[in-house]
């Protein structure tokens, strides 16, 4: 049997997806009070119910933007925090971690790789249905879309 992979898109808001029936949207904001990890914290905790309840061999994520600046620059830092976290819990378990660049995931969604949110949601809406909740779980089924297909072959860790 081939590998069952759980995509995520990482940000505040992560979509997931096993498949386009099994996946959704985390909500791991923070309120202004509270300590930033907590964010880190509430991520931890979901994949380790998601995998109880679904399991899973494999993660893959959108690998996270080192550039930018200002609030752009902060979304990178929180990204790259956040698969911190995932690579933590999968090296925990053993379970590998594989990673794609943005551009090729809209690449492979829209056949542009410089695609805005927008018609990434458009182009899932008319594979998956109502089904797509944002943007964010639009890129998780996308990312899951990818892994699936031939031309994921040079997906990295």
């Amino acid at each position: 049997m081939g590998s069952k992979y759980l995509a995520l898109d990482l940000a505040s808001k992560t979509g997931w997806a096993i498949t386009a029936k099994i996946s959704g949207v985390w909500d791991l904001r923070v309120k202004r009070d509270e300590d930033p990890a907590r964010r880190l914290v509430k991520l931890y905790r979901a994949m380790s119910k998601l995998f109880i309840t679904e399991g899973f061999d494999r993660v893959v994520i959108e690998r996270p933007n080192l550039y930018g600046t200002g609030q752009r620059m902060q979304g990178a830092f929180v990204g790259i925090e956040m698969s911190g976290v995932v690579r933590l819990w999968c090296g925990q378990r053993n379970i590998p971690v594989e990673s794609v660049v943005s551009s090729q995931i809209k690449k492979f969604a829209t056949g542009n790789g410089n695609a805005k949110k927008a018609d990434m949601v458009l182009r899932a809406k008319k594979m998956w249905g109502e089904v797509v909740i944002d943007d964010n779980h639009a890129d998780a089924l996308w990312l899951m879309a990818y892994v699936y297909s031939p031309l994921s072959r040079g997906v990295s860790g």
